[in-house]
């Protein structure tokens, strides 16, 4: 059994090469389809693909597509009406029943594969070798790339989509392990790993556990005063002279120096709580 290997190059990509070995029982719908995949495109259902068998010089002889094109009824615009008679001159053939086989009268046959999409491309194929093979299984597949297609905003969207989606899709099949399965190495890293942290190292080492380190509140600026308490704070409070730490502990000793106003001082008794009133005066 024989297999085709075609070359797949486009004048709007610098360096873009695919080629694809595909069998000659193979019709052009698969040929169509492994080009679409190894580019990478991603048509929809608005794409127009097309393929065109050609003389040595490129010149289109036979339109092999889902649909002809221009097909439809056209007005008075002369170009129009140029292109619908030349395409119906060139005969169609389906894609889904167009056998490779049948179309391949040149040993370096050329053919067109334009494509119409959210971005248009014009691939230029030829058929650059025919080899023997025992074994087809797997055909068409994409032997060589060279090159890539510039994905635009839109389409890099969707491929980031597309490969976190195929990520899950893989992690959801990974296998999860028993603790009959996991070695005594993994058990040793692991453990290893667990020790060098200051809590679980101190667990298991059976120390007392380090407290955390107290948080030490920020000193505040004006604008974070008026946010947080309000604008009539803004002139009460200087953030200059606001550290803001945590509050000193005051010794027992001194506790009645600041707050037992029952004590006389040196400016009599203290009043405490009390209103003043202005019979006191």
């Amino acid at each position: 059994m024989h297999v085709y290997r075609f070359k797949v190059t486009t004048d709007t990509i610098d360096e873009y090469i695919r080629e694809i070995d595909i069998a000659p029982s193979h019709t052009f719908e698969d040929l169509q389809k492994a080009i679409i995949d190894c580019a990478p495109l991603r048509p929809d259902e608005n794409t127009q693909m097309m393929f065109y068998t050609t003389n040595a010089r490129w010149v289109k002889l036979r339109e092999i597509a889902e649909k002809p094109v221009l097909s439809k009824s056209v007005d008075d615009d002369d170009e129009d009406i140029r292109l619908e008679s030349r395409r119906r001159k060139i005969p169609f053939t389906h894609i889904a029943v167009a056998h490779l086989r049948d179309h391949i009268m040149d040993p370096h046959q050329k053919i067109i594969f334009e494509y119409n999409g959210a971005d248009t491309f014009v691939f230029y194929i030829e058929l650059s070798k025919i080899y023997a093979s025992d074994n087809t299984t797997g055909l068409p597949v994409c032997v060589n790339k060279v090159g890539e297609i510039p994905l635009k905003p839109i389409d890099l969207i969707k491929e980031i989509e597309i490969r976190k989606f195929e990520r899950k899709e893989r992690e959801k099949k990974k296998p999860i392990k028993s603790l009959d399965d996991i070695s005594d190495d993994e058990i040793a890293a692991e453990l290893e790993m667990l020790e060098e942290d200051e809590t679980f190292g101190a667990i298991i080492k059976g120390e007392e556990v380090p407290s955390p380190a107290p948080e030490k509140k920020k000193k505040l600026t004006r604008e974070e005063i008026i946010q947080e308490f309000g604008p009539e704070f803004a002139e009460m409070y200087d953030p200059s002279d606001s550290d803001l730490v945590e509050e000193e502990e005051i010794p027992e000793d001194e506790e009645d120096f600041f707050f037992n106003n029952d004590e006389e001082d040196d400016f009599g008794p203290r009043r405490g709580g009390r209103s003043f009133d202005d019979e006191d005066y």
